[in-house]
C-alpha cells in the first residue's frame, strides 16, 4: 500500500504544475475578454478613475474686460493700442526711446480713503518675462491719459497708460499692484 500511495503522490505532484498552469490560462483568458477586448490592456483600477475625475481644472487668468481687485482698487484692462513713436503733437509731444504702447485701463478706488496711484502700480510683461513700468512723462502729453497721484474714494479713471518699450515688443500681460508699498499684484493676460 505504501507503494501505491507513493505512486499516486508522485503523479499528483507531477500533475499539480499542469493544473495550476491550466487554471492560470483560463483566468487570463477570462480577464482579457472582460476588459476592452485587448489582452495587453488591463482594466483601469477604480481608484485611478476617481483621481482623474477629482482633479480640479486649472484656473484661467483674468483677461481683457474683466475686473480684478487689489488692496482697495478695481482694475480693468480695456484695450491695448498700436505702438507709436511719440505721444502728443508737434512741439507738444515727447518721443519714445523705443516705441510707446498705450494700454487703456479703468481704475477705481474702492477704499474709504484717498490712495496714491503711481507709475509702479501698472506694468506690462512681454513673452520673455521682461517687465516695463508706466512712463510718467508720456501721460503729460495726452490729456486723456490716467493721471498719476492721489485718487479719492469712489473715483473711476479710464484712459491710456503709456509704456516705453523696445520696438517689436509684444505685451502678453498687464500687472496691477495696489497699495503704496507693494500690495497684492494681480495679472491680466492679453
Amino acid at each position: 500500500m505504501h507503494t501505491a500511495s507513493s505512486t499516486i503522490a508522485r503523479r499528483l505532484a507531477a500533475a499539480a504544475p499542469i493544473v495550476v498552469a491550466a487554471l492560470a490560462l483560463v483566468g487570463c483568458a477570462g480577464a482579457s475578454t472582460a476588459g476592452s477586448g485587448s489582452p495587453a490592456e488591463p482594466a483601469p483600477a477604480a481608484t485611478d478613475q476617481a483621481v482623474e475625475t477629482a482633479a480640479p481644472a486649472e484656473e484661467a487668468q483674468p483677461g481683457v474686460g474683466q475686473v480684478v481687485s487689489s488692496n482697495g482698487w478695481d482694475f480693468t484692462v480695456v484695450s491695448v493700442g498700436a505702438a507709436q513713436e511719440a505721444v502728443g503733437a508737434g512741439a507738444l509731444s515727447t518721443p519714445a526711446q523705443g516705441v510707446y504702447v498705450p494700454v487703456t485701463v479703468t481704475i477705481v478706488n474702492t477704499s474709504n480713503e484717498a490712495q496714491f496711484l503711481s507709475s509702479d502700480s501698472v506694468a506690462i510683461v512681454d513673452a520673455n518675462g521682461a517687465e516695463y513700468s508706466a512712463d510718467t512723462v508720456a501721460g503729460v502729453y495726452d490729456d486723456t491719459a490716467i493721471p498719476l497721484g492721489d485718487v479719492n474714494p469712489g473715483i473711476a479713471l479710464t484712459g491710456p497708460v503709456y509704456f516705453d518699450v523696445p520696438d517689436g515688443t509684444t505685451p502678453t500681460a498687464v500687472t496691477f499692484t495696489g497699495g503704496l508699498f507693494g500690495g497684492e499684484t494681480v495679472t491680466v493676460t492679453l
